[in-house]
């Protein structure tokens, strides 16, 4: 589903890093674009032209700050105890 962009980005993140240290970036196949300070500006931008789901939006991080997320359409009420 992104994985060409995926491994574009992994194949590319040391350089990416170097040209955008810690901006947002998107890709859509091997093409990047911004950079963006924030990630809500690289993503509206990146809707203006690309359906949701067709690019991938990355921080350019070094290796030691890489994190994680993961965005799912469920949600949780603090109030409910799950058992």
């Amino acid at each position: 589903m992104l994985d060409k962009e995926f491994t574009y980005y992994e194949s590319q993140k040391k350089q990416l890093f170097e040209k955008y240290p810690e901006k947002f970036i998107y890709i859509v196949e091997n093409t990047v674009f911004g950079p963006f300070d924030t990630k809500e500006a690289a993503l509206a931008d990146a809707l203006k032209e690309h359906e949701a789901g067709t690019f991938l939006l990355q921080q350019c991080l070094e290796e030691d700050q890489l994190m994680m997320r993961f965005h799912s359409r469920v949600s949780f009420s603090p109030h409910v105890q799950i058992h």
